[in-house]
């Protein structure tokens, strides 16, 4: 901590935050630079990082293109699996920007800005500059997601400057979060197309991003839909019991409570393509699902396209029991290759 005369001055801790891989945007490249590019119904993920749009790809399909030295793809799935973390999955102000420049922001009451110091800049704080009824502000919401199934961990933002998202999600999240006592909670993010009519205005079309968390309030303060924690032995950790769960399990529900799966026989994996057979969890309260060599070659045959084949394959392949150079895995591939290309 530096020293000044009267004492010590403190020094702004650093704020710890996953490290971003990529971009989601809602529209296509801009043509003008002057105006926002044609707004999409699938997500854009862009990255300077070949490897990284290559791996989005990988598991929601689209073609990786090269752009003016950075990397795209135009996603095929409608919706993406997003993980929401526990801390700084958002952020929100009002900003105006110039030329590139951030000129100002506020939030909603006190705006910073960067003013003319003599030779420098300062950055300078005062009362909201803003008209209240015709604000040069936008809103600004920047939300940050991990993406079940991408072989790169970190975060993708995607930023909007729409009121609509902006009212929804931070509240929904916060809502969330309370519940599920500081877990990581699975959604889904979709591109949402809504139409408003007025009489100054009339009927205006437009894209708005839709996050949804499929679960109740209170199944999320019994820990059901909370993602566990992989520990470093490869051990699932539950966030809302503090149970670790069978390491012996191929798949596991990291201990979550009886009542999430109670009468049934079997379950589809909450971030795979795959599904197993249901059994109550030896370590903890909570029940695994353990997938056979079997049920894979089956689901591989029976899968409706030649991609959620190879998404299964992909899938197998990250559970030890099938991992290559193995018999089972060798019987996998062969069972891929020998289905018809559609």
């Amino acid at each position: 901590m530096p020293w000044m005369e009267g004492g010590l001055v403190p020094v702004r801790p650093i704020v710890a935050r996953i490290p971003e891989i990529g971009r989601l945007r809602l529209g296509e490249a801009k043509v003008d630079p002057k105006r926002p590019g044609k707004p999409l119904d699938h997500f854009r993920f862009t990255s300077s990082s070949r490897a990284n749009v290559e791996a989005v790809a990988a598991v929601y399909g689209g073609t990786p293109v090269e752009r003016g030295g950075q990397w795209e793809v135009i996603v095929e799935s409608e919706s993406l699996d997003v993980l929401i973390p526990p801390q700084n999955a958002y952020s929100f102000s009002y900003e105006l920007w110039s030329g590139g420049a951030l000129i100002r922001r506020c939030d909603g009451v006190t705006a910073s800005t960067v003013e003319k110091a003599g030779e420098g800049w300062e950055e300078m704080s005062q009362p909201c500059l803003c008209d209240e009824e015709k604000p040069d502000c936008k809103p600004t919401l920047r939300l940050n997601l991990i993406l079940r199934g991408v072989e790169v961990f970190g975060v993708a933002l995607m930023q909007s400057t729409g009121w609509n998202a902006a009212s929804e999600i931070p509240a929904m999240i916060d809502a969330a979060q309370v519940a599920a006592h500081g877990g990581a909670i699975p959604a889904t993010l979709r591109i949402e197309s809504r139409t408003s009519k007025s009489k100054t205005k009339g009927t205006r079309n437009f894209k708005v991003p839709k996050l949804e968390i499929r679960a109740s309030v209170e199944r999320l303060m019994q820990g059901i839909g909370v993602e566990p924690l992989r520990l470093a032995d490869n051990r699932m950790l539950d966030v809302g019991t503090g149970e670790i769960a069978s390491p012996d399990a191929l798949y596991d529900y990291a201990g979550k409570p009886p009542a999430m799966m109670a009468g049934q026989s079997s379950a589809v994996s909450t971030t795979t393509l795959l599904t197993g057979e249901l059994a109550p969890n030896d370590v903890s309260d909570g029940y695994v699902v353990t997938v056979t060599l079997d049920a894979i070659l089956d689901q591989i045959r029976n899968a409706k396209t030649t991609r959620e084949a190879a998404r299964i394959q992909l899938e197998a392949s990250r559970l030890d029991a099938f991992k290559p150079p193995s018999d089972a895995w060798d019987a996998i591939c062969k069972a891929v290759e020998g289905r018809p290309l559609k």
